[in-house]
């Protein structure tokens, strides 16, 4: 039954996506948590998002035959500044597959976090003109996180469908559809942060009261996704958060006013006993969490030192950090818990020096806007809030892994494709569309 409804719904998604494009595109954020149905087609993995994802690709390529508009579309892409690291990225994990002691699974990371969601990428790049198409895609992305936040929300309250590993009265933790907390706290912190990042820079342009009208979804569907954040106790999820919350608030008008109160926050949060006592050991890598991160950094930097180039390969770090872990250290994670050694150890030094670069330029091309553009503030406001999004990502990023997820990949690949269409020019300064 399952497998006759998928095929039905993909059906209908290929004709959508030969009809009305822009439509196919919209649901494809809205149904990233759909990456948890998953199915074969014949010996071959796919799960819900990456069947949306190949199917709008494919209807996009043969479009672009057809209408004879691939090669202008290619030499386009000379302008675009994250093509050669895109490059390096997709050379790295195809390096990488036959680094790996794991290949037939190295296959299935390779096709899920690097091909289907670069391929999205360069069709998200091409449908979207104008800012309403824009704004439509980060709708997607606000509904699916409030969708998933509402969840955690009633899971916390009632106990329902919550792990056992994380019901335990006094320490329940909420998972909404995902198996355990961080899940959560790693797809919906961003656009957690993507959200408030709008409504501060829109409330620094609007007096009075008027954004409370004009807003009011965006301010209720952060509180649920603040709610579901609180209620996961991700704290990576808090504190990237709030970094990003932070950026966002420099820059506005009460930068220096954020700055006095943090710091008298800060000074606050160490006098008393009760805070200080939770915070200290947090930062300090001194909790349960914290040490067995260090046991994890220190085993993969053993790794990395034995395997500098290629590190252990697509899926492969697994198996070969057993050789490497600490003694104290029973648990063999998926991965090292750490962006930098994420990459290092999935994709060796090539893969690290290409999200390296990509971070880089996505960083770039956002201060070049508001620097070049301040006078166009819907564009500011936009590039401002993508670099809140990235710092959200780099600081979670320090302590979780925020790419090596069907979903998050996706994601990941979502922020880079606005920043490009953002830096597009001819397209952001074009009409709405009706």
């Amino acid at each position: 039954m399952n497998i006759i409804i998928i095929t039905i719904f993909l059906i209908l998604y290929l004709i959508i996506s030969i009809i009305k494009p822009k439509w196919a595109l919209f649901l494809i954020p809205l149904m990233l948590p759909g990456y948890l149905l998953r199915f074969k087609i014949g010996i071959v993995p796919f799960t819900f998002v990456e069947a949306l994802i190949i199917i709008l690709a494919l209807v996009w390529f043969i479009k672009k035959i057809i209408n004879r508009e691939l090669i202008d579309y290619l030499r386009g892409l000379k302008n675009n500044k994250f093509i050669i690291p895109i490059l390096l990225f997709l050379i790295a994990a195809t390096i990488s597959i036959f680094v790996s002691a794991e290949r037939i699974s190295a296959l299935g990371i390779w096709k899920a976090y690097f091909i289907v969601p670069i391929a999205l990428y360069f069709v998200l790049i091409d449908i979207i003109k104008t800012k309403n198409e824009l704004k439509l895609v980060v709708a997607g992305l606000g509904i699916a996180a409030c969708a998933v936040s509402a969840y955690a929300i009633l899971q916390f309250l009632t106990g329902w469908g919550i792990p056992v590993t994380y019901s335990h009265e006094g320490l329940r933790r909420a998972t909404s559809v995902y198996q355990y907390p961080a899940a959560l706290g790693l797809f919906v912190a961003p656009i957690f942060s993507l959200l408030s990042g709008i409504l501060i820079i829109s409330i620094s342009k609007i007096k009075g009261g008027k954004f409370l009208a004009k807003y009011w979804l965006i301010i209720i569907g952060m509180v649920i996704m603040g709610a579901a954040l609180l209620f996961s106790r991700a704290e990576g999820a808090w504190a990237g958060a709030i970094a990003a919350l932070f950026f966002t608030l420099m820059f506005t008008k009460y930068r220096y006013k954020i700055i006095a109160l943090s710091l008298i926050l800060a000074l606050l949060v160490l006098l008393i006993p009760a805070s200080r006592n939770y915070v200290v050991p947090l930062i300090a890598f001194q909790d349960v969490s914290g040490d067995v991160r260090l046991a994890i950094w220190q085993g993969t930097l053993r790794l990395i030192k034995n395997h500098p180039i290629f590190g252990a390969g697509l899926s492969g770090f697994q198996t070969l950090y057993a050789q490497y872990k600490e003694a104290k250290h029973t648990e063999i994670s998926l991965y090292p818990h750490n962006i930098f050694l994420d990459f290092w150890a999935e994709t060796g030094i090539l893969g690290l020096l290409a999200i390296l670069l990509l971070i880089f330029q996505y960083i770039r091309q956002g201060f070049k806007g508001i620097k070049k553009e301040s006078n166009k503030l819907q564009i500011t406001s936009y590039k401002i809030t993508l670099l809140s999004v990235m710092v959200c990502i780099l600081v979670y990023g320090l302590v979780d892994v925020p790419y090596f997820k069907n979903d998050l990949s996706i994601l990941f690949w979502i922020w880079l494709a606005i920043m490009t269409v953002l830096n597009n020019q001819e397209m952001i300064n074009k009409k709405p569309a009706n």
